[in-house]
């Protein structure tokens, strides 16, 4: 039964009515509030189409349509995915729609098409997957600033690495409202502590959202009927002896190679501060890539752990976060048949996969924060474990997943977020996750004082 636009939250009407002011703005909008309704609501109140919203690819295939069908005033909305090859892109802009999804991956092959919809308005949904600023991102402001009448950004997170990453985001709503460049933006409001660290000076963070004010309408969850969220840490001992001396050595001298006498001859380098700790949170996994790209294996600790984990649960549902591709390999071995949703999955086989573990008949599931921390409804299976087998440096991914379960239809009175240690680099990017502060500055500082 659909859904009758009543049920639409104070807040949420409040957030349609901030985006009828005609500014190009941003929802600030926790987790779990319903941005994309408030968005979907204002495109048929002011009849702003056809639209475009830019987003990842799990997000297009198996978001917006989906919640547009769930609620009577938006039903009538008519879409096209501009996904796929170049012919099914290009034959989906061919079907008049209200709107218009397209991946992040094929926004500058749209931009190159010689004849467009005439697009009322472009939704830059999870706006903070734009603060870096390559070559995409210059076209696109270019587009946006000389082409479209209206632009919305959607984030949940928009400083969730710092306030340096505010101005490209930024920038692409209103260009100049933070300075004319990011240079000039660093140096109004940042330090430069070293080559790798720069902090915000002390009353300039009031400034900056003081300049922002007028384009951004925040939205708290607070009042939400969320499940509490707890973080737990489950330490992991590497059982190797062998492995232990090597990721030592690793960790004082950023090399290790292989005993030609007992294998095939490998190296392992970092060739700076991050690329070494890279290294050090892999081989943390369980195995780590060579320099020559091929998969090192180097203990079974966390994949010995995960068996115990998943054993110790008795059934209750599992979502269990992985990051490198040897991760998942050894995932599988530890629970074969495991389902993944990761940049491989199908469109049908991602849709599946959402609604079987909604419906509660999955023990468990892998899950890859590129591809489903963004966006996704999880939450309707009540599930209330997230288990972390790779700690990740980006503070967005993280909070970003973890809300895919915690978050507003989710019956659990807590979510229980596990994560697997098994070293200091594990601890420090864990340590910095829970204080939301920048895990790329915490994990370089560590660095440094080891050499």
């Amino acid at each position: 039964m659909l859904r009758p636009r009543s049920m639409m939250k104070q807040f949420q009407n409040e957030g349609v009515t901030w985006l009828g002011n005609g500014l190009r703005g941003a929802l600030f909008a926790d987790m779990g509030s319903g941005k994309t309704i408030i968005t979907l609501t204002h495109i048929l109140d002011c009849n702003a189409t056809p639209a475009l919203v830019i987003s990842t690819k799990r997000v297009c295939e198996l978001v917006w349509e989906d919640e547009a069908q769930k609620w009577d005033h938006t039903a009538r909305l008519t879409f096209s995915s501009v996904m796929g090859n170049a012919p099914q892109r290009f034959e989906a802009l061919q079907h008049e729609a209200d709107i218009y999804l397209i991946n992040i991956e094929n926004i500058q092959w749209l931009m190159d098409q010689g004849s467009l919809p005439d697009f009322q308005l472009v939704v830059l949904d999870e706006l903070s997957l734009w603060k870096g600023m390559g070559k995409r991102w210059k076209a696109v402001r270019k587009w946006l600033a000389d082409t479209i009448p209206e632009v919305i950004g959607l984030t949940g997170t928009p400083v969730s690495n710092g306030y340096e990453g505010l101005w490209p985001q930024m920038e692409l709503i209103e260009k100049g409202l933070l300075g004319r460049t990011m240079t000039l933006y660093r140096q109004t409001h940042f330090w430069q502590m070293n080559e790798y660290l720069i902090e915000l000076r002390p009353g300039e963070a009031d400034k900056i959202k003081a300049r922002m004010r007028p384009h951004v309408h925040r939205i708290s969850n607070a009042d939400l009927d969320m499940p509490a969220l707890m973080e737990n840490d489950i330490k992991v001992r590497i059982p190797d002896v062998i492995a232990r001396q090597m990721i030592g050595t690793f960790r004082r001298e950023s090399y290790i190679q292989s005993d030609t006498a007992l294998s095939h001859a490998w190296e392992i380098s970092g060739n700076s501060a991050a690329s070494a700790i890279n290294k050090l949170v892999q081989m943390g996994n369980g195995s780590v890539y060579a320099d020559d790209g091929t998969v090192i294996p180097i203990h079974t600790g966390k994949r010995d752990m995960l068996q115990d984990y998943v054993s110790e649960q008795q059934g209750n549902p599992v979502m269990i976060a992985f990051y490198y591709r040897h991760d998942i390999d050894a995932i599988r071995k530890a629970l074969p048949g495991i389902r993944c949703m990761d940049g491989d999955l199908s469109k049908d086989g991602a849709r599946l996969l959402k609604d079987d573990w909604n419906a509660g008949k999955l023990p468990y599931m892998a899950i890859h924060p590129g591809s489903g921390g963004h966006g996704l409804n999880l939450q309707e299976g009540s599930a209330d474990r997230i288990l972390w087998y790779s700690m990740v440096w980006d503070l967005d991914l993280y909070d970003q997943l973890n809300a895919r379960v915690c978050r507003q239809g989710n019956t659990a009175a807590t979510v229980w977020v596990d994560r697997l240690i098994a070293g200091p680099e594990d601890r420090i990017i864990a340590q910095a996750l829970t204080n939301k502060t920048s895990v790329q500055d915490a994990l370089l500082q560590y660095y440094e004082d080891l050499t």
